[in-house]
């Protein structure tokens, strides 16, 4: 008689089955848990709800303080850019004094001379502190610089005009580093981002064909004849300074219409839009187009110097204006996580503490302070006029 086959053993249900080893540490009845007062286990339940927690309040106060920071180093940048304009426009300034054997030759060399040792001094302070590598451009300016001044009067006319411009260029590549090294040319804020591209890039290079424009017709009027490349050249240089003026005014625009606080500047800036016009036209009505040169040199580079010393009254005017609404930036940011703020030190430059909520801040010998950290448009007195550079 054959045995009955074994009857399968019947499989048990999961909520059964023997715990595997790694898991009997976390049974209640049993492991580290089970070891665990109630206290104790309220207070890991705690932990776990409060990690998260934790983690976004200290994300949030990365964030600020970074922000805080590009912030404040823009606002250093600014300082830069204003002794960088000053270069640019006192180098320009030089050059046409010497051309009209002005006395004022001297005294704006020697307002050049402090402007380079003011910026060699930002440089020292604050610049090599946050890494920004412009060392080496500052010394070829100041190079450069000295070699022109040493000529002095002993410079030809082409001479002069080709080492005023290789000059000026050295600046103007000094500004768009400076820009984007401080991030200045990054900021989140679109209408600082308008303003900032006039100032760094479209008023530098539109005063700089300006003064090419310039010196090509002097040149060419007081030979009394242009040659075919360069009648071409000044041509160029026209229509090369009618776009960048429609780019500012489009800029302008977009500034102003997120901004309705920034639309004087349009004002302002339609009485340089209008010289500078008066001056390029003259070039292509009086240079470019006639088979003869018969204009007065005097009466084409007054034209001229009448639009630059235009560009150089409304460049500064927008400097003060991106200057109050970096302020204001910086001012929010301080008003709105002040507590998030204190103590932080932002980065390996000038360490700013915020003295409490909207308070003024204090910096270490060699930076440079805030003049304003209101919300409202508290900055630096307005500086206007031909004679601002000098100021």
């Amino acid at each position: 008689m054959t045995q009955p086959s074994p009857k399968p053993a019947a499989l048990r249900p999961p909520w059964r089955r023997a715990p595997s080893p790694g898991t009997t540490l976390l049974l209640p009845s049993g492991g580290v848990l089970g070891s665990l007062k109630i206290w104790q286990k309220l207070l890991l339940i705690s932990l776990a709800f409060l990690a998260p927690i934790a983690l976004t309040t200290l994300l949030l106060y990365r964030e600020n303080a970074q922000r805080f920071e590009a912030s404040y180093s823009a606002y250093v940048g600014l300082d830069y850019l204003r002794v960088v304009q000053k270069l640019l426009f006192g180098s320009s300034q030089y050059q046409r004094a010497l051309e009209a054997q002005s006395a004022q030759a001297e005294t704006i060399a020697a307002q050049v001379d402090a402007w380079l040792e003011e910026l060699g001094q930002l440089n020292t302070t604050l610049g090599e502190r946050w890494g920004w590598g412009l060392t080496e451009k500052i010394a070829q300016i100041r190079y450069d610089w000295e070699r022109i001044k040493n000529q002095g009067p002993t410079i030809s006319a082409l001479n002069s005009f080709e080492a005023s411009q290789v000059l000026a260029q050295e600046v103007r590549d000094l500004m768009e580093e400076t820009g984007n090294q401080s991030g200045l040319s990054m900021l989140p804020a679109v209408d600082i981002h308008y303003l900032q591209r006039s100032v760094i890039d479209s008023l530098p290079g539109l005063y700089l064909e300006l003064s090419r424009l310039r010196n090509l017709g002097q040149y060419a009027l007081s030979r009394g004849s242009l040659s075919p490349a360069e009648r071409v050249e000044v041509s160029a240089m026209a229509r090369r300074i009618n776009q960048t003026l429609s780019e500012l005014a489009r800029e302008l625009e977009g500034a102003a219409r997120l901004n309705p606080g920034l639309e004087p500047l349009l004002e302002d800036y339609s009485r340089a839009d209008a010289l500078v016009r008066e001056a390029y036209a003259l070039a292509v009505n009086e240079v470019a187009t006639p088979p003869r040169l018969t204009y007065r040199p005097s009466q084409y580079t007054a034209a001229f110097d009448q639009a630059l010393e235009g560009l150089e009254t409304y460049n500064l005017a927008l400097m003060n204006r991106i200057e109050r609404l970096v302020e204001q930036r910086i001012a929010t940011l301080l008003a709105g996580a002040t507590s998030d703020l204190r103590g932080h030190r932002p980065g390996p430059g000038p360490h700013l503490y915020p003295g409490g909520r909207g308070g003024p801040l204090h910096r270490p010998a060699g930076g440079p302070a805030l003049r304003s950290l209101q919300p409202a448009p508290q900055g630096r007195p307005e500086r206007t006029g031909a004679g601002a550079v000098g100021r």
